[in-house]
């Protein structure tokens, strides 16, 4: 069995890598004033993001998956 201190560091980890890429791409769309040219993909980044980690919040995916069906 795996120590509850162990389980909360792999968490950790696992949100900083999956954040950091989808905080740097919405950087690089700023610095790069592609913004609203990236808006869907990073839209439906975020979809995958929120699938893979399994969350479960009833109320905030339909939020998420409207947002990529009306960008799409």
């Amino acid at each position: 069995m795996v120590s509850p201190w162990v389980a909360v560091v792999q968490r950790v980890f696992q949100l900083l890598s999956i954040a950091g890429g989808f905080i740097s791409g919405i950087a690089l769309d700023i610095a790069q004033e592609k913004v609203e040219e990236n808006s869907v993909k990073r839209a439906i980044q975020l979809r995958d993001i929120v699938t893979s980690l399994a969350w479960p919040c009833t109320y905030c995916l339909p939020i998420v998956y409207h947002a990529v069906q009306v960008h799409c």
